[in-house]
């Protein structure tokens, strides 16, 4: 699969929990200088402990991991985590998030992504069954939390801001910055205005939940990232109404949209 994205010069985000990828290294710098390339490493425990030995119990260990995450840096390969899914209660402590935090700073990534736990059919059913053998206390609390979706999205919401919390104070992203420069030259300024309003459009989604507001953000984010026009020379020909004749931007959307565009050069 990798030798076919070299040769078709296919962009690849990778997620991975294993160190062996350090065994296709050449391959994927050859795709890295072609293209892009990002491996992600899903890490949501910082250190080899019960948590760890119940719920991953065949998976490689974390040093191995943050160890593979260090050396693909060293490459120039660009590097993160997925914390994800974050199990309440059990890996959700903040001494536990900033240690993966910062085990990742120092392992040259760039990005901490977190993300919930879905317990829909045979994945819950199974889920469960390590849950007890962890803590049978916790059957109860899971079962309450995740039949209100209002009381969920709080407590993933409060996981979320510490995450951010420790991103920032180590210097790193809560999100993948967006690789443009395989796009058209035309419309890569494009791509990172539309990227600002995605990211708007998660973060209301990560800590207030889906609402109309976040829906606009998105919408605006798709309407740019369709743009086959360069958005820089809509405004700079036609002004602000440039921006307004594009269906979907109203005055409001389309002075951030200015705003963006100002702080970003392509």
């Amino acid at each position: 699969m990798l030798k076919v994205c070299l040769d078709e010069c296919f962009p690849l985000f990778i997620n991975e929990k294993s160190p062996l990828l350090l065994k296709d290294l050449e391959l994927i710098l050859q795709i890295n200088k072609r293209a892009y390339v990002n491996v992600g490493f899903s890490i949501i425990f910082s250190e080899d402990n019960r948590s760890k030995m119940i719920f991953e119990s065949r998976t490689p260990s974390i040093d191995s991991r943050i160890d593979a995450m260090k050396k693909l840096s060293d490459h120039g390969i660009n590097v993160g985590t997925v914390l994800m899914p974050v199990l309440p209660f059990i890996c959700d402590d903040e001494e536990n998030i900033r240690s993966i935090v910062k085990k990742t700073k120092d392992a040259g990534g760039t990005y901490v992504l977190d993300g919930g736990l879905t317990l829909r059919g045979y994945c819950g059913v199974h889920f469960y069954k390590f849950l007890k053998k962890y803590d049978e206390s916790l059957v109860q609390k899971y079962r309450r939390i995740f039949l209100d979706k209002k009381t969920l999205g709080e407590h993933y919401a409060k996981t979320h801001l510490l995450v951010r919390k420790y991103c920032k104070k180590y210097n790193l992203a809560n999100h993948i910055v967006r690789p443009i420069s395989f796009y058209p030259e035309q419309v890569q300024i494009n791509k990172k205005v539309a990227e600002h309003f995605y990211l708007k459009s998660k973060e209301i989604m990560m800590t207030k939940g889906i609402s109309y507001r976040q829906f606009a953000f998105l919408k605006v984010a798709w309407i740019i990232d369709s743009l086959t026009d360069n958005i820089k020379k809509l405004f700079e020909e036609n002004g602000k109404n440039g921006l307004l004749e594009l269906k979907g931007i109203g005055k409001k959307m389309s002075d951030e949209v200015i705003t963006v565009m100002e702080k970003i050069t392509c």
